[in-house]
């Protein structure tokens, strides 16, 4: 028998083998036996990468996947994950990997069986295998359930009693077919809609326990997103094109994400500020640069309309510019938030200006003139309230420098002000050396407090 010691001789010798003798040691062994040897030795994990013949067989790889399968030793799973494309050209395999996850009751299960090569949602072959009834088997069991790209019978949900999370992605979904998945699962605690076909999103009183909703590039959406009595619901996120909003009687709501990919300037204002109207009691809101372009055309332009007090206390505007096209809708969200207390703004150099943009005032006037005029008006958060506020990606943009001045010396409740310079390339010919020279020349800037501190990132 071979001494440890002369074992470790034999080791240091591999290691000390040039990479060039390696890589020749190498092309006398077949792919796999170049793969197994990665584990001689620190030198030799990585010298497989190196192999000039390449054997990569689909058979191989299925039959790979299946012994695992079978041969795995455990009476329970946490959880399974499958991402395969086509399953229909393997019906009987998809199925048996499946099995094995339900046979050893999993708890969380997740299968994606979309194309990645499609950009979009309802490409043929999207949404149509059919799924193991033994998933639907998994009374007490499953807690956890991702489907994309298959079919969705909502009768088969019934009894999955114990699940709490259920994620749907590019699945044609009907009307009726979403009210009845619903209905069916009075226990669910999260739901995930992204790339779905489907006209409407309805959560009325049967989802009592929904705490967090999220839709993501729902198409058509023509009748729209109803939230009617979901008295648990404390987070929704939302992704799309502006549509049709219903919401009454989420008390609890607590975090409210809403991010538009319209292009163009149409008229949006209203189905907007009524969404932002009965969403009032959230704590925390957050909305990207195309809501304040839209949004300012009220009856009062001092003020949005609202139910009950706006009850935000954190506010997060992302992918805004201070265009002059976005000012009056910024001006017009920090002067309806009166409990505001912190304000995080991250600016993009490359923010598109909407086409067709219509100036919600007389004159279209930016800048120092702009937040000059709007002091005839007071803004009650920065009397009070407002003690945070963090701009992220500022490159010393004259628009950015005045509202940072305004801010200044407007915010008598302001504590601190984190600046964070932007280290992209700047298309206005701004090197860094002059961002950072710009925003020190800020901290001399006159200050409504003394207690105001400004830190730069």
């Amino acid at each position: 028998m071979e001494s440890p010691r002369k074992k470790l001789r034999r080791v240091v010798g591999f290691e000390s083998l040039p990479d060039e003798v390696v890589a020749h040691i190498l092309s006398f062994m077949t792919f796999k036996e170049a793969v197994m040897k990665s584990g001689l030795g620190r030198r030799w994990r990585h010298q497989w990468l190196r192999c000039r013949s390449i054997d990569l067989d689909e058979q191989l790889l299925l039959k790979f996947a299946g012994d695992f399968a079978a041969r795995y030793a455990e009476s329970r799973m946490e959880s399974f994950r499958l991402v395969f494309s086509f399953p229909e050209e393997y019906p009987s395999e998809v199925w048996k990997w499946i099995l094995a996850a339900t046979s050893r009751k999993v708890a969380s299960l997740d299968l994606d069986f979309s194309d990645p090569e499609t950009d979009w949602v309802f490409d043929f072959g999207n949404g149509k295998f059919n799924l193991p009834a033994e998933i639907f088997e998994l009374h007490q069991s499953l807690t956890s359930l991702s489907l994309s790209a298959c079919e969705v019978l909502p009768h088969r949900f019934l009894g999955l009693h114990a699940l709490r999370r259920l994620s749907l992605s590019r699945i044609f979904v009907r009307k009726r077919t979403f009210h009845t998945l619903l209905a069916n699962l009075p226990l669910l605690e999260e739901l995930y809609l992204k790339h779905l076909d489907i006209a409407e999103v309805y959560v009325a009183g049967c989802s009592r326990g929904l705490r967090k909703l999220t839709v993501d590039n729902c198409l058509p959406l023509d009748i729209g997103i109803r939230l009617v009595h979901a008295p648990a619901l404390e987070s929704f996120h939302y992704c799309g094109a502006v549509v049709p909003f219903e919401i009454e009687q989420i008390p609890r709501i607590v975090d409210v994400d809403v991010s538009f990919t319209e292009d163009d300037f149409m008229d949006g204002g209203d189905p907007l500020r009524d969404l932002l109207q009965n969403i009032y009691n959230a704590e925390a809101l957050t909305v990207c640069g195309y809501l304040p372009q839209v949004i300012p055309r009220v009856h009062d332009p001092g003020r949005l309309p609202t139910v009950g007090e706006y009850n935000h206390r954190q506010l997060i505007i992302n992918g805004v510019a201070f265009h002059r096209e976005e000012i009056p809708g910024i001006a017009l969200l920090l002067r309806s938030y009166t409990l505001l207390e912190t304000l995080t703004i991250r600016l993009s150099a490359d923010k598109k200006r909407l086409d067709g943009y219509e100036f919600p005032l007389r004159k279209a006037i930016g800048g120092s003139a702009f937040w000059d005029k709007e002091l005839e008006i007071p803004f009650p958060c920065m009397e009070d309230n407002l003690r945070y506020v963090k701009l992220e990606g500022f490159t010393g943009q004259m628009n950015q420098v005045e509202f940072v001045e305004f801010l200044l010396t407007t915010a008598r409740s302001l504590r601190e002000l984190i600046i964070c310079v932007s280290r992209e390339p700047s298309k206005f010919g701004h090197t860094m050396e002059r961002r950072w020279n710009i925003v020190h020349s800020l901290l001399y800037c006159p200050r409504a407090s003394d207690r105001i501190r400004i830190d730069i990132e």
